[in-house]
């Protein structure tokens, strides 16, 4: 009986995740979303899948680009393009007064899961890509990619930037080291990139 006293429930833990690429080019962003599976959470009550409709007004109301905290006006609709079967894309875009201080933000799926990841790719004009994560404690980005360092040192976010010597920094890089292991001699982990 008193095992069952420290009997608890296992927590379960909902995989959510999606993938976005984030190119900023001056003031403009343009924004590619695969919520992938993800679509299925906006479900209608019968089961169908959300229409391409319904995923682009959530994504509109929940993913911006933000400067001074001020939310940059889009300057194309959400709209649904070519993927791989079992995926979905969508593509918009927005443009701010000055990309002096934007920063992307997204808050799509938190109200669904809020154990939900998105892998982000930055892409800045000069294409030095950076990949981070926004999750639930963290989730307004850079735009510009400078500060990265900076940033992931203080908020402990992972990052892997390409051009330079930033690689996997903070304490939640979990996700992107996963992709990066393989079993090394005597099965022994090693990593590289």
């Amino acid at each position: 009986m008193l095992a069952l006293a420290f009997a608890a429930p296992a927590q379960a833990h909902t995989k959510s995740e999606t993938h976005s690429t984030w190119r900023v080019v001056g003031n403009v962003v343009h924004v590619r979303s695969v919520p992938e599976v993800e679509a299925k959470r906006l479900s209608t009550p019968d089961g169908a899948p959300p229409t391409d409709e319904r995923m682009g007004r959530y994504l509109a109301t929940h993913v911006s680009v933000l400067v001074k905290d001020k939310p940059c006006p889009m300057t194309e609709p959400v709209r649904a393009t070519a993927a791989s079967p079992g995926f979905r894309r969508y593509e918009f875009g927005f443009a701010c007064p000055t990309a002096v201080g934007m920063k992307l933000h997204s808050d799509a799926f938190f109200d669904l899961v809020p154990s939900h990841v998105t892998f982000a790719q930055v892409i800045p004009e000069n294409g030095d890509f950076v990949e981070q994560l926004i999750d639930k404690d963290h989730r307004t980005l850079d735009a510009t990619g400078e500060g990265r360092r900076a940033a992931a040192e203080r908020q402990l976010l992972p990052v892997r930037s390409h051009g330079d010597d930033a690689h996997l920094h903070g304490h939640r890089p979990q996700s992107f080291i996963l992709g990066f292991i393989i079993p090394g001699p005597g099965g022994c982990a090693t990593c590289c990139s």
